[in-house]
């Protein structure tokens, strides 16, 4: 859909239901961002599989010293 066609069907929905154009853009953009954001913001997030990924890396080597 090019510009030019949202702007014109944004403006036919505008006289039907006597709302505004930015009425349906923001609602329209409160709604992606509703669905969207959570999965956006899950796949940036690091995958942490132990509670202090830093000391993962460590532990093996204390236990090759005795008690």
């Amino acid at each position: 859909m090019t510009r030019k066609e949202a702007t014109r069907r944004l403006e036919q929905m505008a006289l039907e239901h006597g709302h505004k154009r930015k009425h349906y853009i923001k609602r329209a953009l409160v709604e992606f961002l509703e669905i969207r954001e959570p999965l956006m913001l899950h796949e940036r997030r690091p995958q942490v599989t132990t509670v202090h990924p830093a000391l993962a890396q460590i532990s093996p080597r204390l236990s090759k010293f005795p008690n």
